[in-house]
C-alpha cells in the first residue's frame, strides 16, 4: 500500500511548485507503471524539502554513512538516512573533516541549530533514572513496562558515552545493576530492559520467544534512552544477558535492526541457534557454557554460527559450572569488554 505524503512546504508554495515538477518529469504515458510515476513525484518533493545537502559522513573507525543534518544542538549533531530514520550523535565522533562541515552549517543562516538546548535536568552524573512506558504491554512480572538506566560517574554530554544493556534469566526484570559486574560503571551508561508479556516460546512457556516483538518493545524504549541522553556512541553499544537473556538476544539477531543497533553481544548459557549471524564482521561475540548445562550443545552452536559469520568470538565452556554466571566468569566477560571491546570498537585496536 502506497503510504500518504506529508509535506512540510506552506501550500501555495506547494501550488507553484507542482505544475513546475510536473513539467520536468516524463509524462504519464511514458510510464508504464502509475505506481512508479508517483514515487518519482514523491522523490521530487523529498528532495526539495531536505534539512540540508546529503552528505557522505565518516567516523573515526573510518565508517561510512549517507546522511543529511537535521539539527546541531551544541556537541551533538541528528542526522536523517535515506530511510527517514533520524540518529543523534557526538560531532567529535566524526572526522575533522564531517565537524568542519557540521560546525560551519551550523552557522549558516536559517539552519536548524539549538546550541543553547540543555540535557534533561534529570541526566547529572552518576544519577539512576526510570522511564515509564504506559503504552506498552506489561512485562513478564506483569508491572508496568518501565526501564531502570544510571548514567556513568564520569559522564560527559560532550563526548559520546557507551552503553550497555542487560537482559535477565527467567522472566527477565529492568535492573541495570547487573551491569556494574561487567563494565566499569564510571565509563558506561547501564541499562536493564525487560520483556514484554505474552512474548513466550509456543513449545516451552518459561522460555522466551515471539523475538520480533520483544525487539520492538526494546527498540521502542531505547529510541526514548537517545532522547534523553543524544550522545550515547554509535560504535560501542554492548547487549549481554544470561539464560533466557542469551535466548532473546540469540533470537532478535533474526532482526536487522538489532544487529545494526549493537556491536557486541555477550550470551551466557543462553542461545537456541535460531538467529542470524552471517555478515557480521567487525562485531564481538562472547559466548560461555556450564559443562553441567541442559543449554551446553544449544550455546556451543550459537558459538559457531557466530564464528562463521565472521563475528570476534571468545567462546569457553565453563568447568564445573551447571545452568549459573559464576563471579568467575564474570571477571572474565569484563576483563575481555575492556581489553578487546572496547579498543576494537573505538578504533584504538593496535593488532
Amino acid at each position: 500500500m502506497i503510504q500518504p505524503l506529508s509535506f512540510s512546504l506552506p501550500k501555495h508554495q506547494l501550488t507553484k511548485l507542482l505544475p513546475t515538477t510536473i513539467a520536468y518529469l516524463p509524462k504519464p504515458t511514458m510510464i508504464a507503471n502509475q505506481y512508479n510515476f508517483f514515487c518519482v513525484l514523491s522523490t521530487c518533493f523529498l528532495l526539495s524539502t531536505s534539512s540540508s545537502p546529503a552528505r557522505t559522513f565518516t567516523n573515526q573507525s573510518g565508517k561510512k554513512i549517507e546522511a543529511e543534518i537535521v539539527k546541531v544542538s551544541g556537541e551533538q549533531v541528528s542526522i536523517k538516512l535515506a530511510n527517514g530514520k533520524t540518529f543523534t550523535l557526538a560531532i567529535n565522533s566524526l572526522s575533522k573533516a564531517d565537524q568542519e562541515y557540521i560546525r560551519s552549517y551550523s552557522k549558516q543562516p536559517g539552519s536548524a541549530t539549538s546550541p543553547t538546548e540543555k540535557l534533561d535536568e534529570r541526566v547529572k552524573a552518576g544519577a539512576s533514572i526510570k522511564l515509564d512506558f504506559p503504552d506498552l504491554t506489561p512485562d513478564r512480572k506483569d508491572q508496568a513496562a518501565a526501564l531502570n538506566l544510571r548514567i556513568p560517574d564520569k559522564y560527559d554530554a560532550s563526548k559520546p558515552v557507551p552503553l550497555i544493556v542487560w537482559l535477565g534469566g527467567g522472566d527477565g526484570g529492568n535492573s541495570a545493576g547487573a551491569c556494574a559486574s561487567l563494565v566499569d560503571q564510571s565509563e558506561f551508561l547501564m541499562v536493564g530492559l525487560p520483556y514484554p508479556k505474552g512474548a513466550n516460546n509456543p513449545g516451552q512457556d518459561n522460555m522466551v520467544g515471539e523475538f520480533g516483538d520483544i525487539w520492538d518493545y526494546h527498540k521502542t524504549m531505547l529510541d526514548e534512552i537517545a532522547k534523553l541522553i543524544p550522545n550515547i556512541d554509535p560504535n560501542l553499544r554492548i547487549v549481554a544477558g544470561f539464560s533466557n537473556g542469551g535466548h532473546a538476544i540469540d533470537g532478535m539477531m533474526k532482526e536487522k535492526e538489532f544487529r545494526q543497533f549493537f556491536k557486541a553481544y555477550v550470551l551466557i548459557d543462553g542461545g537456541m541457534d535460531t538467529g542470524k549471524y552471517s555478515g557480521m564482521s567487525g562485531s564481538y561475540a562472547y559466548i560461555a557454557w556450564g559443562e553441567n548445562s541442559p543449554n551446553s550443545s544449544s550455546s556451543q552452536s550459537v558459538a559457531k554460527s557466530a564464528k562463521r559469520g565472521r563475528m570476534t568470538t571468545e567462546s569457553h565452556q565453563m568447568d564445573g559450572v551447571g545452568h549459573a554466571f559464576p563471579a568467575e566468569e564474570k571477571a572474565l566477560v569484563k576483563k575481555w569488554i575492556a581489553d578487546v571491546v572496547v579498543p576494537g570498537l573505538s578504533g584504538k585496536d593496535k593488532k
